[in-house]
């Protein structure tokens, strides 16, 4: 009987014992349950902020192509726009050239009238 006690409370002692290392187990696999579903969070975080940062370098970079494009534009029409007044301004001189040239000939025009007049009244007199 002795021995069945003894054997009673051996065997009450390993339950025991399985019980406890049963519930340390447990609690360690809720522990890494739990470092596990941190790790999964911050990770989703980690992408979410990402994802973020991502739209907005796309879209930062969208906005740097139309502003190039814009300067683009904006460089072109300020070249043809001097193209055009530097044309208009080589037939501005050209008018002004062919005035002065008809001023001219009228003038000399006028003066060659008034040298033969002078002539002619000369070998009048």
């Amino acid at each position: 009987e002795w021995h069945c006690e003894a054997l009673r409370r051996q065997l009450h002692a390993e339950r025991e014992g399985r019980n406890t290392d049963g519930f340390r187990l447990a609690m360690g696999a809720m522990n890494n349950n739990q470092a596990l579903e941190a790790e999964r969070l911050q990770r989703a975080n980690l992408e979410a902020q990402m994802r973020a940062l991502d739209s907005r370098l796309q879209y930062s970079c969208g906005q740097q192509q139309r502003q190039a494009l814009e300067m683009q534009m904006l460089t072109r029409g300020c070249a043809e726009a001097e193209v055009g007044m530097e044309e208009r301004l080589r037939e501005e001189v050209v008018r002004q050239q062919e005035l002065t040239r008809e001023g001219h000939e009228r003038a000399m025009e006028y003066l060659r009238s008034q040298c033969e007049k002078k002539a002619f009244e000369a070998r009048q007199a």
